[in-house]
């Protein structure tokens, strides 16, 4: 028996109207979206020097950018960026410049049109203008996210006007994203974005691009003076530079040395804290025409293969440089904030690194031999030094010391000495802190060696303790919360606003905010304290693993992690209040 036909039905396909906009703008922070704008301004500037009589340098990228700036202006409500690149050619503009389908054909590249202009405007807010001038044909344009964020089908449209007779591009954004809104408002967020601009961009600046933030909502207005290591040529070593190679149309060089401002314990320069403050600086470089994707890094990821950083590596830094005519071949992600550590290209020169870095530690060894003298970083103790420790180093106090009122600058004793948690010095809290005075009272008193998992409970609860201080004490309670989440871990973890909102701060949580946040350590140990930082995010894991009964730790390694660890330590207990916090 055939079936009777009832009715037929229509079936909607496609996508939601504001598909586009959240899937371009959903993995993408605001900060990366200024880097978006700012690649454009400077493809247009290398654009318009190809057009001219130009130099260029070893690795056969333009040498000078002196002519070229861009401006970038940051309102309650809004942001500016302005250039006096190329302009927009009538071509470009009707048919490439917000079309995402288009790759970049920018020689050289390090961002496009389309795609990466798009999603920078569609992340920042909802209105937007375009000014542009080649010196022949100037256009304007008035627009939003409905008919360029895919919700309206109304054509976009430019009026073309006279000429001035001078190059710019200019970009506006109003009627911000109120979670664009909320993050750029903070302090911590403009510090970090001029540091990431001055390590992004520090080639091109170097080369004479100006590069200005003008913030009104920081009242700060600062030009980029951008910075990454050069390599020392007066040292007994000489910079290491394997053959340049060719893979699938990129050009690869590898330049390593000594780092610039990194002296040894025999040369007339030598000093101690100094090699301490640039210690964050050392490691290994990835540029991508130009542009710096991944600074000081020390990850097995990006083929550093010892187990951590030896104190033999201080001074070590190893520049990747990639350079190909078209940027669709560059190993790095869309976002340009790292590299795509599986693509092909990545992997052959992944296996250079360690080689190159061994060599280096092998050249020190022979040639700048010290053992007495520390550089850079503390050792860990050996094996043999702990267990040798004698007991007479130091007078314990007893657990009813009085906690002391100021703390001890105590720099003149060496870890190595301590053979308990803490040293006898060690500066206690406010007075009203008891728990956190009588953790550290029984620190004091606790020698390692006798009870290395005690200690390691012990110090993980000093972390704890001092650094919830901390947070609480500079009222940034909040902020670490608030960065938390702007990572995404609400989606990932699907948790509700209700939970959100009472959910307290974690040890993980903070070490994350600060390590993001080390424009709060004084400017004369910021470099140690970043470090500590990092290592303590590091060493969680080992203390973490202790107190939930699945890791064992003996008292060698429990040293490590407090040598490592103790100058944050030690400031997160005596930071006085942050007078800079609204």
């Amino acid at each position: 028996m055939s079936k009777q036909k009832i009715k037929t039905i229509a079936v909607e396909s496609g996508v939601s109207s504001n598909f586009l906009e959240e899937t371009l703008t959903q993995d993408i922070t605001p900060l990366a979206s200024l880097f978006d704008l700012i690649d454009n301004s400077i493809d247009a500037a290398r654009d318009h020097l190809l057009k001219t009589k130009h130099s260029l340098d070893e690795y056969g990228l333009p040498s000078d950018y002196s002519e070229y700036a861009i401006h970038i202006r940051i309102d309650k409500n809004s942001i500016r960026i302005l250039d006096n690149g190329l302009g927009i050619e009538e071509d470009v503009l009707s048919k490439k410049a917000f079309h995402i389908a288009d790759p970049s054909n920018h020689a050289f590249g390090i961002g496009h049109y389309g795609l990466g202009l798009k999603r920078s405007l569609l992340k920042f807010g909802s209105n937007y203008a375009m000014s542009t001038d080649t010196g022949e044909a100037a256009f304007t344009m008035r627009f939003n996210n409905k008919n360029f964020g895919g919700q309206s089908s109304e054509t976009l449209t430019a009026d073309q006007y006279p000429t001035s007779g001078k190059r710019k591009a200019l970009f506006s954004v109003s009627d911000l994203k109120s979670s664009v809104k909320y993050e750029i408002k903070e302090e911590s967020w403009f510090k970090n974005a001029i540091n990431q601009l001055s390590i992004r961009y520090a080639l091109y600046v170097s080369k004479g691009l100006k590069i200005v933030v003008h913030s009104v909502l920081h009242k700060e207005f600062r030009r980029i003076s951008g910075f990454i290591p050069t390599l020392r040529t007066d040292t007994k070593i000489s910079i290491r530079k394997p053959p340049p190679c060719n893979i699938d149309g990129v050009d690869v060089f590898i330049d390593a040395g000594i780092h610039q401002n990194h002296f040894f314990t025999e040369e007339k320069n030598y000093s101690l804290s100094n090699n301490r403050a640039i210690t964050s600086e050392f490691g290994l470089y990835f540029i991508c025409n130009d542009r710096v994707i991944v600074a000081a890094s020390s990850s097995s990821e990006h083929g550093w293969k010892t187990n951590k950083w030896h104190s033999e590596y201080n001074g070590f830094v190893c520049l990747v440089r990639f350079v190909s005519e078209d940027s669709k071949k560059m190993p790095w992600n869309t976002a340009k904030t790292a590299l795509k550590t599986d693509s092909t290209l990545f992997l052959k020169i992944k296996e250079k690194i360690q080689p190159v870095a061994d060599f280096y530690r092998g050249e020190i060894k022979k040639k700048y031999p010290s053992k007495k003298k520390m550089e850079g970083t503390t050792k860990p103790e050996s094996t043999k030094e702990a267990s040798n420790q004698k007991n007479t180093s130091e007078t314990t106090t007893s657990a009813q010391a009085k906690p002391h009122s100021k703390a001890n600058n105590n720099r003149q004793l060496h870890v190595k000495n301590w053979t308990t948690l803490l040293p006898k010095t060690f500066p206690h809290s406010d007075k009203d802190e008891d728990v956190l005075n009588s953790y550290v009272i029984e620190a004091i008193d606790l020698k390692i060696i006798d009870a290395p998992y005690a200690a390691a409970m012990l110090y993980r609860s000093l972390l704890e303790a001092a650094l919830k201080r901390f947070v609480i004490k500079t009222r940034r309670y909040q902020d670490v919360k608030d960065h938390y989440y702007s990572r995404g871990e609400d989606k990932k973890k699907n948790h509700s606003a209700e939970y959100m909102e009472n959910q307290d701060i974690t040890l993980a949580m903070i070490f994350a905010w600060l390590v993001d946040s080390s424009h709060l350590f004084d400017a004369e140990l910021r470099a140690t304290l970043l470090l500590s930082t990092k290592k303590a995010k590091e060493y969680a894991q080992y203390l973490n693993g202790v107190v939930h009964c699945k890791q064992r730790l003996n008292a060698n390694k429990l040293i490590e992690i407090r040598n490592d660890t103790y100058e944050l330590l030690k400031f997160a207990i005596t930071k006085d209040l942050l007078r800079d916090k609204n």
